[in-house]
């Protein structure tokens, strides 16, 4: 009872304090005034966490059709990509302006909070969700879940996130009914961190469910990147997500040392930035260096098509999930997906010492200690594994291992609805859908 009370005065305070700072100045109305219309509230600030939980969201947009839901983000410009993925939602851009919840909560009163894996405590993540959404939440009688959590561990990059943490942080996550979690490390912090003990499951990391997601591929346009791949024929390594210019001059070394052996090998590059012309100009000087000829994607799609080219430059966007269906091998740069291309069934590799506070980091980290990842910093290694990669190269070797990887690291998108499922139907049936 002590520690109730001091959590609601801590909130009082921090409101107060709060408050002074904006005195004056007009809270957001998020949507047109009118009747209250129940909903349930999800929390997901980037579409790498709509990706993360998406095998949970497509059963929930079954069991509660979107038409119900209000998807909260500090991020505007995922508005479409969201509202693409589920049209009928309502999608409200959130600022670090506490009132913006009791606004919200007036016009779309709140029948279950659902917080997409971050944060897991105020400023604890690259995102910005204030302890008023989870209190009004509270206040409206709505279950709070949060889902694949995981701690980024970042500190508060101002005195008001400071003062938020140290007067909130443990009301946050003790105001949780549900807390899945994707390792005990998590669970740990947490624990430590306020979570009610009984609220804590370590369910995995719903990433690895897409391993088990298997659908026909689209049907390919007659000049589409699948088409052309296919009457090639050639085997190809696929590089993804190649930020950095040092790492992207060693994938492109070690690309010539395996044409010393397979010279009929294409490596299809896909920059992370290629409106960057910086970068464009980055890979033309490295593929002079080490001879290899170069065919811009884009120039393909104008009409320019050098079948003989050795290194395919993916500078279109959207394309580099069909290259990974049509390679032998992949390497993936450093702190980014390491999925999609073992979603194709293709042996992976990567540079060491990744950044742990990056989202990416628990997949990379649980795929470095099992060995299914190769890490190598240096140009020889990386060319043997790729040729080991095309030598062994076989669509039943490429389903055995997506296979493997799901059978040990998937299931958490299954054991994480089985513990909401109590939360969802009561929430269903506060909508008036039970």
């Amino acid at each position: 009872m002590h520690g109730e009370f001091a959590q609601r005065l801590n909130w009082h305070l921090f409101s107060a304090l709060d408050g002074l700072t904006r005195l004056g100045k007009p809270v957001a109305q998020p949507l047109a005034p009118g009747r209250p219309q129940p909903a349930i509230w999800l929390f997901i600030s980037t579409i790498g966490e709509m990706n993360a939980i998406g095998g949970f969201l497509e059963r929930l947009a079954a069991l509660i059709p979107a038409e119900h839901w209000v998807i909260l983000s500090d991020r505007k410009i995922y508005r479409s990509a969201y509202l693409q993925r589920f049209p009928s939602a309502q999608v409200v851009e959130i600022s670090d302006d506490p009132r913006e919840a009791a606004a919200l909560a007036a016009q779309r009163p709140p029948a279950l909070l659902l917080v997409a894996e971050i944060p897991l405590q105020p400023s604890d993540a690259p995102c910005r969700l204030p302890y008023a959404w989870a209190h009004s939440a509270r206040r409206h009688g709505a279950a709070l879940l949060l889902l694949n959590g995981w701690p980024y561990r970042y500190q508060p990059s101002c005195r008001a996130d400071l003062l938020e943490r140290k007067l909130l942080g443990r009301a946050w996550l003790r105001a949780f009914d549900l807390v899945c979690i994707q390792d005990q490390a998590g669970a740990d912090f947490v624990l430590a961190h306020g979570a009610k003990p009984a609220s804590v499951h370590i369910t995995g990391n719903m990433k690895f469910d897409a391993l088990a997601q298997s659908s026909a591929p689209p049907v390919e346009a007659e000049n589409s990147l699948a088409s052309w791949l296919q009457a090639s024929g050639r085997p190809s390594i696929v590089a993804g997500s190649v930020t950095d210019a040092a790492e992207q001059e060693l994938v492109l070394a070690a690309f010539a040392l395996l044409r010393q052996q397979e010279a009929n090998a294409r490596l299809l590059l896909a920059p992370r930035h290629p409106e960057n012309p910086a970068v464009m100009a980055n890979i033309t000087q490295q593929c002079q260096q080490f001879s290899l000829s170069q065919q811009l994607r884009s120039a393909m799609l104008a009409g320019e098509a050098d079948r003989a080219a050795a290194c395919l430059v993916l500078d279109t966007m959207g394309e580099l999930r069909t290259a990974f269906r049509f390679g032998a091998a992949s390497h993936i740069g450093r702190d980014h997906n390491l999925l999609e291309p073992l979603c194709a069934g293709l042996p992976v590799s990567a540079l060491p010492d990744w950044n742990s506070s990056y989202p990416s980091y628990p997949v990379f980290k649980l795929l470095a200690e099992g060995g299914d990842v190769a890490l190598h910093d240096d140009a020889r290694g990386l060319a043997d594994c790729w040729l080991a990669a095309l030598r062994a190269h076989s669509p039943a070797q490429q389903a055995a291992r997506t296979q493997s990887l799901y059978q040990r690291f998937g299931g958490a998108t299954e054991r994480s609805w089985q513990l909401a499922s109590p939360y969802l139907n009561q929430a269903r049936a506060r909508l008036g859908l039970a």
